[in-house]
């Protein structure tokens, strides 16, 4: 089997759109509905578990277009304070209730905080570079919940998921590159333009 064909490419019914007069989200609506994809950047930022850093720098050369320059190793962090008493807006809520429902991998990731947030261990928030490129299956699903609504978005963690699933065997392999590449080409344009994300 052509192992390109294993990867998920997004479609716009992918995201749930919300419902202002019931005030949750759903697959169920009409374009005048704000999907997921939409919210404002605080909005999104909020649903966040985990923040990503990497430190870069805009260059341009000549007329081409303006590239972001990636100058140290990505990194993460969960966040100091839990996310659901800290979500701005009713949108932000629902969309919190729907993916815990509807996505295995932020529930299990917002499980994981939680604990973290009751530990009183040293460094318990920082995330070794070790861990975030080895160890984190689905972290990006905690670093951009609105990205990846679905578990089967997954990009880090595509091979266990591909193997649990049987749809490809243990001698194939998957690539998280090709999984996110995918995701770039798709009609969502977001995914090219999170440069943190690329990263």
């Amino acid at each position: 089997m052509d192992t390109d064909k294993l990867y998920y490419t997004p479609q716009l019914s992918d995201w749930p759109v919300f419902d202002a007069v019931n005030c949750v989200f759903t697959l169920l609506g009409d374009a005048t509905m704000v999907s997921l994809l939409n919210l404002t950047h605080d909005e999104a930022y909020a649903l966040a578990i985990v923040n990503l850093y990497c430190d870069h720098r805009k260059e341009q050369k000549g007329k081409a277009i303006p590239n972001h320059k990636k100058t140290s190793l990505c990194r993460a962090e969960w966040k100091k304070a839990a996310v659901e008493p800290n979500l701005p807006t009713a949108r932000s809520k629902a969309a919190y209730t729907w993916l815990l429902e509807n996505n295995p991998t932020y529930a299990r990731y917002i499980s994981r905080h939680n604990e973290i947030l009751a530990s009183d261990a040293k460094n318990r928030f920082y995330i070794t570079t070790a861990n975030l490129f080895l160890h984190e299956h689905g972290i990006e699903v905690a670093m951009r919940p609105c990205l990846y609504p679905r578990e089967g978005f997954g990009d880090s963690d595509v091979n266990e998921r591909l193997l649990r699933l049987g749809r490809i065997t243990e001698t194939q392999k998957s690539s998280i590159r090709t999984s996110f590449l995918r995701k770039c080409q798709s009609r969502c344009l977001k995914y090219a333009q999170d440069y943190m994300l690329c990263f």
